[in-house]
């Protein structure tokens, strides 16, 4: 199968920023503090666990679990679920690749060990949405994400039922047979949505839009 030329879009999500008037209301949400984590862009985006334990096993340290602070600035703040490497010296470090639309330092990330992680399955915790714009196309990108993650849930969940297995960075494998058509075409559904919603907001994020 020939692989999708198209570029994947993306929310136009950068840091949010640790003193800012956003940053505190995220913190009120999560109710956890936002600290400053230097960052070395240097494994696969989408795996932040698997990246850190990688580390853990080959050079020591730690797994820290939280929140990756992000926003689009006057329209959305998002929390994403992320793990960090606590390196053997205690120093914590995000080694995972950024949003390609975050230019930023570093990143704004909040320690929180209550989600449980099992790296055998994908980590679909939601996301954490602080809205700042009543517009129409922000609400959407929202819903579609939430939409998503449940399409995918249903897949995971059969795949779990059928004994299958989730492989990182390549996705589920069943044993044998395939996923039933109305679980494929729920997700097909989903991620267009979601598609079609981002494409929306990197539009309405243009100068002048």
């Amino acid at each position: 199968m020939q692989a999708n030329s198209q570029p994947i879009p993306q929310l136009p999500l950068t840091r949010l920023p640790l003193a800012s008037s956003c940053g505190q209301k995220m913190e009120a949400v999560l109710r956890l503090k936002m600290e400053g984590v230097p960052q070395r862009n240097f494994l696969p985006r989408g795996l932040c666990y698997w990246n850190v334990d990688g580390l853990v096993r080959h050079h020591g340290g730690s797994t820290v679990t939280g929140w990756q602070c992000l926003w689009w600035p006057n329209h959305l703040a998002v929390a994403i679920h992320h793990a960090v490497w606590k390196k053997p010296n205690g120093d914590l470090v995000d080694v995972t690749l950024k949003e390609n639309s975050d230019f930023s330092d570093g990143t704004s990330f909040c320690s929180d060990a209550s989600e449980a992680v099992d790296l055998s399955w994908p980590m679909l915790i939601p996301n954490v949405f602080v809205v700042l714009s009543d517009h129409a196309l922000v609400g959407s990108a929202v819903i579609a994400f939430n939409e998503k993650i449940d399409a995918i849930r249903e897949a995971v969940a059969y795949v779990k039922q059928r004994n299958g297995t989730f492989i990182p960075g390549a996705g589920l494998k069943l044993p044998s047979g395939a996923m039933p058509r109305a679980i494929q075409n729920r997700v097909r559904k989903a991620n267009a949505n979601h598609d079609r919603a981002l494409k929306d907001c990197e539009e309405l994020a243009k100068p002048g839009a």
